[in-house]
């Protein structure tokens, strides 16, 4: 009499199971990489805004923009852990221009490369 054989044997599941599993491994490290540079540069966007608005605060008390973020924190117009992340701080630049005029930029340096505004974005004075 001959045995029917039909459907796969075990061992050949658990291959399958593995190679899915692994798959899903690689796809899953790829989106947590994607999604922590995304969630770094919303975090610093926003820290660069808020440098620009107490630059905007400091310029409307004193009539002159700070010359650097610490005359903005000693002032108390920046909260001054804004920028303690030491990854964060080495991101972000406050460039006050030396003219009359007097204005400045805050530039970040982004991490996703998707991102529109990649490699660096910028926010300008008012002025």
């Amino acid at each position: 009499m001959k045995a029917n054989k039909q459907g796969f044997t075990l061992i050949e599941l658990i291959i399958v199971i593995v190679i899915i599993g692994i798959l899903a491994a690689i796809v899953a490290g790829l989106a947590l990489t994607n999604s922590r540079e995304r969630a770094n540069d919303v975090k610093r966007k926003k820290i660069a805004g808020d440098i620009a608005k107490a630059a905007e605060t400091y310029y409307a008390d004193n009539g002159a923009y700070p010359v650097d973020v610490a005359a903005m924190t000693g002032g108390g117009y920046l909260s001054a852990n804004a920028l303690s992340d030491a990854e964060d701080a080495a991101a972000i630049a406050y460039n006050p221009d030396g003219t009359a005029v007097g204005c400045f930029s805050v530039e970040v340096t982004l991490e996703n490369d998707k991102d529109p505004d990649s490699p660096t974005y910028s926010v300008p004075c008012t002025q």
